[in-house]
């Protein structure tokens, strides 16, 4: 059943917490009720792996931070930068998407499942994205929440779409803590079923998800998981037709009219001081540019960049790998304990990283 009803100050200050104000122009205290963003919402039902978590991959123990060292190596013929060239002994090697995938990067596994659902093979890509999803992936959890509610590429089951979809709140994708409080909103009408609606449907609209904060609102004219109040249900019609809901818009303007002084003051204050939390992009789905998206010209003027960062002096970051160029890996990979001569690929793009930022 719903909470009893709280006057709608008080119930300003319990959603906003310190982005309420208070009638008087004091700032509100936090309050328990506004959940920590990502808090998990109360759930017992533990994800399943449906397929077995990707071992994580073993090599051998990295040296020390290379350092520039005087040794000069042989000079070498050929200066071809196009993709698995050679200049010398060293071949310029650029990864895939589906090569990253297959090595086991989460974020190419959740691009790769994209691509697979846009071509339509959606059992593989429900393979790809529930590996991404347990790597830890949170845009991937709940794009394979989704295709476990739908049965998309898998067999239906709700109650792990649930729970994921959970998980990829919990991780701070913002459409998730939407879809998670409608998830439980179509779980029942038990009151812990109402509770965790309203806590995701908060993390949403406070993260500046606009049908969130819209759903805010109707929770609050209906004391569905949290108490009746009217104010809070005209500052988040408010909020949402300031981000261009026009029919939470109209529901403001009628809720505002009915508001006592007191309460429409403290509900303008509170909408007009709401600042939208910051979200991490990585959550989103963000992935930025990956190694599959390195042509052979950008890894090799990225490994000049480095090599010059660190003192092995590659010359010019032009994208060719030429023989001062080559020189300079061999110096790199000889001092790092690395075999001289072995591919330019993206990993001797990550030691050179890690070297330049130990």
């Amino acid at each position: 059943q719903p909470q009893p009803a709280r006057t709608s100050e008080d119930a300003l200050t319990t959603l906003f917490g310190a982005e309420a104000v208070a009638a008087d122009g004091r700032t509100a205290a936090p309050a328990a009720a506004d959940a920590e963003a990502g808090q998990a919402a109360p759930e017992d039902v533990t994800p399943p792996a449906l397929i077995e978590p990707v071992a994580p991959e073993t090599g051998a123990p990295e040296t020390p931070a290379a350092q520039p060292s005087s040794e000069a190596s042989e000079p070498a013929d050929g200066d071809d930068a196009g993709p698995f060239a050679e200049a010398g002994s060293i071949r310029v090697e650029p990864v895939s998407l589906e090569q990253a995938a297959l090595a086991g990067d989460p974020a190419a596994r959740y691009q790769l499942a994209l691509q697979r659902l846009e071509d339509g093979d959606v059992a593989n890509a429900a393979r790809l994205m529930a590996r991404a999803a347990e790597q830890g992936e949170p845009a991937a959890m709940r794009r394979y929440a989704l295709m476990l509610q739908a049965g998309e590429g898998v067999e239906p089951d709700r109650e792990a779409a649930r729970a994921w979809m959970v998980r990829a709140a919990e991780a701070g994708n913002v459409p998730a803590m939407h879809e998670a409080g409608g998830m439980f909103i179509n779980a029942g009408d038990a009151p812990e079923n109402q509770i965790a609606a309203a806590r995701w449907f908060e993390q949403g609209a406070l993260h500046g998800f606009r049908d969130s904060q819209f759903n805010m609102a109707l929770l609050y004219q209906e004391g569905f998981g949290v108490p009746v109040s009217p104010a809070d249900a005209y500052a988040w019609f408010a909020i949402a037709a300031a981000a261009g809901d026009e029919d939470a818009a109209r529901r403001a303007q009628t809720l505002r009219a009915d508001l006592e002084p007191e309460a429409r003051r403290a509900a303008q204050a509170a909408v007009e001081n709401f600042t939208p939390r910051a979200a991490d992009p990585r959550a989103q789905g963000e992935t930025g540019d990956g190694a599959w998206t390195l042509t052979a010209a950008e890894l090799i003027g990225r490994a000049q960049t480095l090599l010059g960062d660190l003192g092995y002096d590659p010359g010019a970051p032009d994208g060719v790998l030429g023989e001062q160029t080559r020189r300079a890996l061999i110096r790199f990979q000889r001092d790092a304990g690395l075999q001289p001569g072995s591919p330019l690929n993206p990993d001797l793009i990550a030691r050179l990283e890690r070297a330049a930022a130990s």
